[in-house]
C-alpha cells in the first residue's frame, strides 16, 4: 500500500526493511496499472496523497459507522476513476 511521500507502508517488507518503492512493488505498480514509467507511480502516489488527506480531514464531520464506510467508498472509487484517468493522460 502506498503512503504518504512516496514511502510504502510496513507492510511492505523486504530484508527486514520497509520498502521506499522497491524495484519489486514499482514491478508491480506498474503492471496493475499497465504502464510503463516510474514517473506515473508518483503521480499516482501523490493523488493518493490528496484523497487521503480528504477523508482524514473529513473524518470529524462523520456521524455514523455506516456513513464512514459510504464515504471511504465513494473516496477509493472516485480515487480509482481519477487515477484511471491521470495513467491515460500520462500515458497519451
Amino acid at each position: 500500500m502506498v503512503a504518504g511521500e512516496g514511502q510504502m507502508t510496513s507492510s511492505c517488507q523486504h530484508d527486514g526493511q520497509t520498502c521506499p518503492f522497491c524495484e519489486s512493488c514499482v514491478t508491480l505498480m506498474l503492471m496493475a496499472l499497465g504502464v510503463l514509467d516510474r514517473a506515473t507511480i508518483v503521480e499516482v502516489t501523490s493523488l493518493a496523497d490528496a484523497y487521503a488527506e480528504g477523508v482524514a480531514s473529513s473524518l470529524a464531520d462523520v456521524e455514523s459507522p455506516e456513513a464512514l464506510l459510504e464515504g471511504l467508498s465513494g473516496a477509493f472509487i472516485s480515487f480509482l476513476v481519477e487515477a484511471s484517468r491521470l495513467v491515460h493522460t500520462l500515458q497519451s
